[in-house]
């Protein structure tokens, strides 16, 4: 069998139906292509499966997957596929998110900086106020930063430019693509006072653990506007929440919480502030559509070797 699909999720937008890969499944052929309906499904055609289209996949399934050569994932996160201990599959994940997360970045920075919180409570009470945005600037007068600048950081910095913005990347190496400069992120956390606007696409990872706590919001220029479409683990809540109350024109976008859903219990809530979504910068009805068309181009690109068409 050539290609094995279990794509099943609780995010509807993420949970392919067989019809999504109707175009994949031609490349190699019907009947060398299954599309998992269950768990129990996905578990007997994996020791037959050349090819895996998948979310997850634990390193001891490996052992299961004798015919495996390639995983590939529509994911971009490297937090659900565990690398094949023996270093025989070839693992490959997507790199389609960047649009769908620089349009939901964007309508969150329309949203605070024409200062719509404060418009809605205005609506609800029936106050007909010409002055509810005293003090409101426009965006090409303003400036950001991308902390964790790489392919989605790219998409976002050139959305903001097109819309007159200063806009600064920042990642390990101090390398970008974009049309505008990136700085090594050890300098960059150091001239934060210069930015309106602070964008964290950072990953999750041990060293990166509430990197954004205390001496960030300290160096920040006060009462700039933050916003995280990366990992939440990067962030000290706490510390937010305590840069918020200490600065009450700074607002908050988050995409993500340091722990998923965030208990009930938190500010991220309650807090007026902070506009919380909860994980779904990506919930696009073209979601799918646009998995199949990066994958058939990588295959005609030669990226997935192992995979020959019928």
């Amino acid at each position: 069998m050539k290609l094995l699909v279990n794509l099943y999720s609780t995010v509807h937008s993420f949970s392919g139906q067989a019809e999504h890969f109707q175009e994949i499944f031609s490349l190699f052929g019907e009947d060398q292509c299954v599309f998992a309906r269950s768990n129990e499904e996905f578990l007997e055609h994996l020791p037959q499966a050349e090819c895996l289209i998948c979310w997850s996949f634990s390193t001891d399934l490996y052992d299961l997957a004798k015919n495996l050569t390639l995983v590939v994932t529509p994911a971009a996160g490297r937090d659900w596929i565990e690398q094949d201990p023996r270093q025989q599959v070839q693992v490959e994940f997507s790199s389609f998110h960047g649009p769908m997360i620089a349009e939901s970045f964007l309508g969150m920075l329309t949203y605070f900086n024409n200062q719509f919180p404060k418009q809605v409570v205005f609506q609800k009470r029936q106050l007909w106020n010409r002055n509810a945005c005293e003090g409101r600037r426009l965006l090409r007068n303003q400036s950001l930063m991308i902390l964790g600048c790489g392919n989605i950081g790219l998409h976002c910095g050139e959305l903001a430019t097109r819309i007159g913005m200063r806009v600064c990347g920042a990642n390990r190496l101090g390398v970008g693509e974009g049309n505008f400069p990136c700085l090594p992120l050890n300098e960059a956390m150091k001239d934060l006072r210069s930015y309106d606007h602070v964008l964290s696409l950072l990953p999750g990872s041990e060293e990166n653990e509430k990197i954004l706590g205390d001496e960030f919001f300290k160096v920040m220029k006060s009462g700039a506007n933050f916003y995280n479409f990366g990992r939440g683990t990067v962030l000290d809540e706490d510390e937010l929440i305590h840069y918020l109350d200490e600065c009450p024109t700074a607002f908050a976008g988050l995409d993500v919480a340091f722990e998923e859903p965030a208990p009930l219990s938190s500010d991220l809530y309650t807090h007026e502030q902070v506009l919380l979504t909860p994980h779904n910068s990506c919930t696009y009805k073209e979601y799918l559509d646009l998995f199949i068309v990066e994958f058939k181009s990588r295959f005609e690109l030669g990226h997935f070797p192992s995979l020959v068409a019928k």
